[in-house]
């Protein structure tokens, strides 16, 4: 059964806008309404879409449910409604994850009555889905909400995961309504005011190269109502204090992340927007102590990726590997290790390359490209492609991942009992860097899957261990957010 299925938040899209503010509502699905046999493990989906744009229609959950899961999906505010951040009592900032945190509280108390266990619940998603779970195990307040998490391709060190300037970009789509000028509550309070198709109308439009949402998670004003403050320390703060629940976590990622940068190729010109000027397409989670150091770091990185070639369709596989690695895989491989360091024997880590029936080589302007797309294991989790399959392997594929996921729910463990499915998956940790790989059949044995160690090795020593490490978030962004704070709250106004 589900409570209200199909319902959209609003949000922008092609045609202006699509869904409705009320739209806070969650689809059940389950097999059975025994309270008294509430012991089904409980699965909660958070779609993605970069904190802008998705919903859970045309998903099909029934794969777990058929495992003996409880599955919830949850809706939750999206883009300026979920997730304007200006520091003041009317916009605080962290709506969305609010939102999310209000309904596993719900499930916390209602379960029961739809067979699920209240003291077994998975928190999984995708995208900026798997960043907010990520964003939602890592706080205080939320301990007893969540028992164990699958966080797949999406990571809170994501450089897109928080908001490095909320008050400036929620200015900035002022402006685009002719509110400029306006005090941070004087904005919070026009917002308000604004008529709904003119507020998602004009979200259209912004697309930033440093691959940022125009609307995000933020660290709060730690000097507005903390009971109704979801976040004011930044996650790498947070995972290397330990302060946090040592829960079962599942991350990962696929084998061509960079697919999700694919369309700007197209639509934006941003091959020969970044061959022009590279350092517009750096990650905003780089600091840089000057502006000698920002064109060396710029020059490396760019020769890392590119070496001396043009950025242009020649080179757009290398393109689409800068954009994965630094979207998604460095740092889900990095949250895996911060997480491992205080979480022993309790992460493990994927990395999804199978491509079958439902990812072919496919093509980019007559390029063909190859690799696991973002999102493709979500095809043989749910099914969520009319595509028939046509490959032996595709069942092989979709029986081990639903398997594993739902046994992880039942136990902790993402083991698939048995064939097929049936190669170990150990603990990923810091002496062993274990990462189970779905692959390609004819490579790696001709297996669907194994085992490798250390994953990305030379990409993570460059990112992590080389002159890229002063990272804004690991250098202290929450000190750097308070005084931020501190000093828009005494009057501070930039104009």
């Amino acid at each position: 059964m589900a409570t209200n299925p199909g319902t959209v938040c609003a949000q922008p899209s092609s045609s202006g806008m699509r869904g409705v503010e009320d739209c806070l509502v969650l689809d059940i699905h389950t097999n059975s309404t025994n309270s008294s046999e509430a012991s089904s493990p409980v699965m909660v989906w958070l779609h993605g879409g970069h904190y802008s744009t998705g919903s859970n229609q045309g998903i099909s959950f029934k794969n777990l449910v058929a495992e003996g899961i409880v599955v919830v999906a949850l809706n939750y505010r999206l883009s300026i409604f979920g997730f304007l951040c200006l520091g003041v009592a009317d916009a605080p900032g962290n709506a969305g994850l609010k939102d999310v945190v209000a309904g596993l509280r719900w499930i916390k108390d209602n379960i029961k009555a739809f067979g699920g266990n209240p003291n077994n619940i998975v928190l999984f998603g995708h995208g900026s889905g798997a960043a907010m779970v990520d964003l939602i195990t890592l706080q205080t307040h939320t301990r007893g909400l969540v028992h164990k998490a699958i966080a797949q391709s999406g990571s809170s060190l994501a450089p897109w995961a928080i908001a490095y300037e909320p008050v400036e970009r929620a200015q900035l789509f002022g402006e685009k309504l002719n509110y400029s000028r306006k005090s941070n509550e004087e904005l919070a309070r026009t917002f308000v005011n604004t008529n709904l198709t003119a507020l998602l109308t004009n979200l259209n439009g912004f697309k930033f190269t440093d691959n940022t949402p125009l609307f995000a998670p933020c660290l709060e004003n730690p000097l507005l109502d903390s009971n109704d403050t979801f976040m004011t320390e930044a996650p790498i703060d947070v995972l290397r204090s330990g302060n946090y629940s040592k829960i079962p976590f599942i991350t990962g990622y696929t084998t061509a992340e960079g697919s999700l940068r694919a369309s700007e190729v197209i639509e934006n010109d941003w091959l020969n927007k970044m061959q022009a000027n590279f350092s517009q397409f750096l990650q905003p989670d780089l600091e840089f102590v000057n502006g000698s150091i920002r064109n060396e770091t710029e020059a490396s990185i760019r020769d890392r990726y590119f070496q001396n070639r043009i950025i242009n369709m020649e080179t757009i596989t290398d393109y689409l590997e800068y954009h994965g690695d630094s979207m998604i895989l460095i740092s889900v491989i990095r949250g895996a290790r911060e997480r491992a360091t205080n979480s022993p024997d309790q992460v493990r880590l994927y990395e999804f390359g199978y491509m079958g029936s439902y990812g072919q080589p496919w093509t980019l302007d007559t390029i063909t490209l190859h690799g696991a797309r973002h999102g493709r294991e979500l095809d043989y989790l749910f099914g969520t492609t009319a595509q028939p399959r046509s490959l032996i392997t595709d069942d092989t594929v979709s029986t081990s991942l639903v398997r594993r996921w739902t046994m992880f729910a039942h136990t902790g463990v993402p083991i698939a009992l048995t064939a097929p499915g049936n190669a170990s998956w150990p603990p990923f940790s810091a002496t062993a860097m274990n990462c189970f790989v779905y692959s390609q059949p004819g490579t790696a044995n001709g297996a669907t899957e194994n085992l490798k160690q250390d994953p990305h090795q030379s990409r993570m020593t460059y990112w992590c261990v080389g002159p890229h490490t002063a990272y804004i978030y690991g250098g202290g962004l929450s000190s750097i957010v308070d005084v931020q704070w501190v000093k828009r709250t005494i009057g501070f106004h930039e104009t």
